[in-house]
């Protein structure tokens, strides 16, 4: 082998992961914009749900 990192095929995710991840990208924007209002906008959710999912996710 010549030690060059080969192409993985991405793994197949269920719906409770893509979920969790989508949860944690918009926490993980609003806490990069540090602006949770805009972090919204741009996900187009509300922030009562993002204050519910940051209350289950960060504890």
């Amino acid at each position: 082998m010549d030690g060059t990192p080969k192409a993985t095929k991405p793994k197949a995710r269920d719906a409770k992961t893509k979920i969790a991840q989508t949860r944690m990208s918009v926490l993980e924007l609003a806490k990069e914009l540090g602006n949770v209002a805009e972090a919204c906008r741009q996900r187009g959710m509300d922030r009562t749900s993002f204050y519910e999912w940051k209350r289950r996710f960060w504890a």
